[in-house]
């Protein structure tokens, strides 16, 4: 399929009219996709038809109305994050209230874990990392409570704190966003 791209000099402004021979201000550029996604000027050699595809909106009326062309659907471009999957297996006892560094897997106190995975990014504040789904601490595959008075604390975007006592063996899995 032979595409026109339509150019306009950069001194065209909107309502200009297209010029003619000698003072010409627009042209079109015929493109085909190579089939890598880039666009490969092509020379045509026979006459070629175009038409501009134009909206037109009915007043007060919220639909729109397209004319010269068929009706394309419309895509939504989505960025989704990725997901980080990170397990934390206990070998030595966490204690209440100790801060788990999720860099080392170790603890502020006695606790110690060996780390699988990567370093999980948690969100920047208390709040969002209580109320982001798609944050979610995992013990023994149970998903825990986060925030103030649950299972899991946030400390930081690399730490929380475990309200709860994890015993040696026990497996702490964190997933997160890969970026916020």
């Amino acid at each position: 399929m032979v595409y026109g791209l339509i150019q306009v000099s950069n001194t065209v402004i909107d309502g200009d009219s297209i010029t003619g021979v000698g003072s010409e201000n627009t042209q079109i550029s015929f493109v085909v996709n190579d089939g890598t996604g880039t666009l490969t000027l092509v020379s045509l050699t026979s006459s070629v038809e175009f038409t501009l595809p134009l909206v037109y909106s009915s007043r007060n009326v919220p639909d729109l109305k397209r004319a010269g062309a068929n009706i394309d659907k419309d895509v939504i471009s989505v960025s989704i994050p990725t997901i980080t999957n990170t397990y934390y297996t206990v070998t030595s006892q966490f204690a209440v209230n100790e801060i788990i560094d999720l860099t080392t897997g170790n603890g502020s106190g006695s606790g110690v874990s060996t780390k699988d995975g990567v370093t999980p990014l948690l969100p920047s504040t208390a709040t969002l990392f209580k109320s982001n789904g798609n944050v979610v601490v995992l013990r023994n595959g149970l998903e825990s409570i986060k925030g103030t008075g649950g299972d899991f604390e946030w400390v930081s975007s690399s730490s929380i704190r475990t309200n709860r006592k994890l015993k040696a063996g026990e497996i702490l899995q964190i997933k997160a966003q890969s970026s916020y």
